[in-house]
């Protein structure tokens, strides 16, 4: 009998093997990067249960999953990224969203009018120029390399 269980054991260890080398051998550069980065390579594996194909399905779903959570991952960077890069698009969608309050001197006013304000309000659409500036200053914030 425990000459059947090693040879079970042996057998498990095998297939385990193979089926985490086939599995990484699909992987994005991503994904793998990912899978290391958690290191699920300490998920307990119960040796010997007679459920070697369980165990490796509930593998490559894990690996499906982190998959898919890095795809994801790097579909949400290029959005960002291409929201933070000057162009036409993001010049079409921030020009005249942004706007800065200012005050200047009221030429009209009237110092014998008490209704006359010495000071009127201005609203302002933000410069193009300093969209830019601020997208960059962000990008440079979000890759590590700004303050």
């Amino acid at each position: 009998m425990e000459e059947r269980k090693d040879d079970e054991t042996l057998r498990y260890q095998i297939v385990m093997r193979e089926a985490r080398r086939y599995i990484a051998s699909k992987l994005p550069d991503r994904a793998a990067q990912l899978l290391a980065e958690m290191d699920i390579t300490g998920i307990p594996i119960s040796e010997g249960d007679g459920d070697v194909f369980g165990e490796v399905e509930r593998y490559a779903a894990t690996i499906a999953t982190l998959t898919a959570r890095a795809e994801a991952a790097e579909a949400r960077e290029a959005k960002l990224r291409e929201a933070l890069t000057p162009s036409g698009d993001t010049k079409a969608a921030y020009s005249g969203e942004f706007y800065e309050e200012i005050e200047l001197i009221n030429p009209e006013y009237d110092e014998d009018d008490e209704d006359s304000e010495e000071t009127l309000q201005v609203r302002r659409p933000v410069q193009w120029t300093t969209i830019k500036e601020i997208m960059h200053a962000i990008a440079l914030r979000a890759s590590g390399k700004g303050g």
